[in-house]
């Protein structure tokens, strides 16, 4: 082999050398439970991202499933709680809002029921005792100085970022009622008409995210469940009474006619 092949040679095996192999594709995924996740792809170097993009990206879905998995199970809690405590509709409406707030992130939540027109207290979370005793005596007609009342009204939720930035607004006074900054009203619906209101509020300018007005329309769809369930039964315990009353009142003339009759038998 001359000089000039061995030159050659060198090149094609220096050459060989030089090749470097195609930069790996690395596949992400992430599954929580019997949830399945979309594999993503991400080829790492070509277009200029990093694996911890990829982390960070499986860090935000882990934290949205587990947030969706919460409210899952809230909820389903809440409607077994109405199907089995049907009796004691306050224990239901109480956790009811306790679970909302926590959910939704609201420092007070408050249900309303319609009676004669004026929305009384029913049910509430994150108040002091003096505010509640305050609320119970003081119902509200539905009117746009309230944004329960512009609920009712409007038959649809509504959310005012800051309500000093509203004047028709005409927050409840004393009892610090006055720390309100954000609120979120969202009407109960029956047979398409109102029969209360759930108002949720935060002490600070801070938004109520549409997830957040969502699940509160499902609260208060819940809460309209349990305020019906507890209607029927009432009615129902009603008649039962009413029947009742009626046969003992059937029985005792039963009685006294014949023992009319008894008497007009005898010589």
């Amino acid at each position: 082999m001359g000089r000039r092949d061995k030159i050659s040679s060198k090149g094609k095996e220096s050459s060989r050398k030089r090749v470097k192999a195609p930069r790996p594709v690395v596949r992400a995924a992430t599954a929580i439970g019997a949830s399945p996740v979309a594999t993503q792809s991400v080829a790492l170097g070509t277009q200029g991202s990093e694996p911890r993009d990829v982390d960070a990206e499986n860090v935000q879905l882990l934290i949205e499933l587990r947030e969706a998995q919460k409210q899952q199970t809230a909820t389903s809690a809440i409607l077994k709680a109405i199907s089995r405590s049907a009796v004691d509709l306050q224990a239901v409406l109480d956790a009811l809002v306790e679970t909302a707030a926590g959910l939704c992130r609201a420092d007070r939540v408050a249900i309303r029921l319609e009676k004669e027109g004026t929305y009384h207290h029913l049910a509430s979370f994150g108040f002091s005792a003096e505010q509640k005793a305050y609320m119970k005596l003081h119902p509200w007609r539905p009117d746009r100085s309230s944004v329960g009342g512009r609920a009712v009204l409007q038959r649809e939720a509504v959310h005012v970022e800051d309500v000093k930035a509203d004047p028709e607004l005409n927050l409840m006074s004393g009892q610090s009622f006055e720390n309100v900054r954000t609120i979120l009203g969202v009407p109960l619906i029956r047979d398409g008409k109102p029969i209360g209101a759930l108002i949720m509020t935060r002490r600070v300018v801070r938004p109520f995210a549409d997830k957040h007005i969502e699940l509160a329309t499902t609260f208060a769809d819940q809460a309209v469940i349990a305020i019906e369930n507890a209607r029927l039964l009432n009615e129902l315990r009603q008649r039962t009474d009413d029947l009742s009353e009626a046969l003992a009142q059937q029985t005792a003339t039963s009685e006294v006619i014949e023992n009319h009759l008894k008497l007009a038998r005898q010589p």
